[in-house]
């Protein structure tokens, strides 16, 4: 087997695609009868679904009413969802979560544990709809999307938010936020939708070098061989800090780069491609970790997401085997498999999957023949 180079290399995770420093939600508010929320994507992968997860922000409703959440088509004229409530399940008012990650029962053709639930294919277009089954004056419910901000280029066309409000009410899609959900299948996994986010919590950590943790880090693993030519990081650098690659021991630096806070185009959190000096050849199914580490007492900021479980990060590029890692003063490394930091690969090469050939036998004469 050999490593064979790729073009332009590959980002793994992509890049953090947002005009706003520190990556944030955005809120689509619901607070009159018939008003509603739609994400319209393309379902990853075929199989069958249980449901689909959200976030929340605020949340202000009557212990009386009901939040509905369907799956429907998109209609092929407008792209917005039909409302045709293919499959359903209602949420207690008392029961929504604000500020946070919101799990509905099953959802089913009639709305409890033992209805039909909805068989998908890859590829086809789907709608996840939240709103009103029983609405009570004063409700008010902020939906949560991903903000991109300016970035459109992120945008994925046909992965949009849509949100029906207003007199009428009547449908108007975003062109800033990205879906916010997590897509559950009935084997309990959750897939990579392109264009939406599965996230039910953002952070900004503000460290230096005198900080409890002092390095924060990607821990990450590749099935197959790979090179690595550096990586990309959303910072807030306001003082100079490592990049450091750890061997598999997580002590041995494979690769530092030292990162200057006078070469930035702004004094915002923004994303940084690291070069390291040559590309470094990594083990299949081996973890290494790609830190932060300041090097001053003046403060840095880094950024996290967080998701409700940890299948659920199967939902992002790299899945369960990139998440957090961190320790101070060169300690012990301790794992949270429920966050992601703002770092990813620039991969260089991968291997080629080729076999490297079988050893012959020669006879009685000794040695052997490739």
């Amino acid at each position: 087997m050999a490593l064979v180079t790729v073009p332009g290399g590959l980002w793994i995770p992509q890049r953090w695609g947002s005009g706003v420093a520190a990556f944030a939600f955005t809120n689509q508010l619901i607070d009159a009868s018939g008003e509603k929320v739609g994400y319209i994507f393309r379902v990853p992968k075929t199989g069958t679904l249980d449901k689909f997860e959200f976030r929340a922000g605020t949340v202000t409703v009557n212990a009386a009413s009901q939040i509905r959440c369907s799956f429907q088509d998109p209609s092929v004229t407008t792209g917005d969802p039909d409302e045709v409530q293919d499959q359903f399940r209602d949420i207690a008012g008392s029961a929504m979560v604000a500020s946070g990650w919101n799990v509905p029962g099953l959802i089913t053709s009639d709305g409890t544990d033992t209805g039909v639930k909805r068989s998908v294919t890859q590829g086809d277009l789907l709608a996840a709809v939240i709103e009103y089954q029983t609405f009570t004056a004063g409700d008010t419910i902020q939906v949560s999307a991903a903000d991109i901000g300016s970035q459109t280029e992120h945008l994925i066309d046909d992965c949009y938010v849509d949100l029906k409000s207003g007199a009428g009410p009547s449908w108007a899609k975003s062109t800033g936020a990205a879906p916010n959900l997590g897509l559950k299948y009935n084997d309990g996994s959750y897939a990579f939708i392109g264009g939406a986010d599965a996230m039910s919590e953002l952070n900004t950590n503000t460290y230096n070098n005198g900080s409890t943790p002092d390095e924060r880090a990607l821990r990450f693993s590749l099935p197959v061989p790979f090179r690595l030519g550096g990586c990309w990081v959303r910072l807030d650098l306001d003082a100079v800090a490592d990049i450091v690659l750890y061997d598999s021991d997580g002590t041995t630096a494979l690769a530092t780069v030292s990162l200057d806070p006078d070469i930035r185009q702004s004094a915002a959190g923004r994303n940084r491609l690291v070069r390291f000096a040559s590309d470094i050849s990594l083990l299949k199914d081996t973890v290494y970790r790609l830190s932060v580490k300041p090097t001053s007492v003046t403060n840095i900021s880094m950024y996290d997401k967080v998701v409700n479980g940890a299948a659920i990060m199967d939902a992002y590029e790299g899945g369960q085997n990139f998440h957090w890692s961190q320790r101070t003063d060169a300690g012990a490394w301790t794992q949270t498999t429920t966050k992601r930091p703002g770092i990813g690969l620039f991969v260089t090469a991968l291997d080629d999957g080729a076999a490297a050939g079988l050893l012959v036998h020669p006879g009685m004469t000794g040695g052997m023949r490739g």
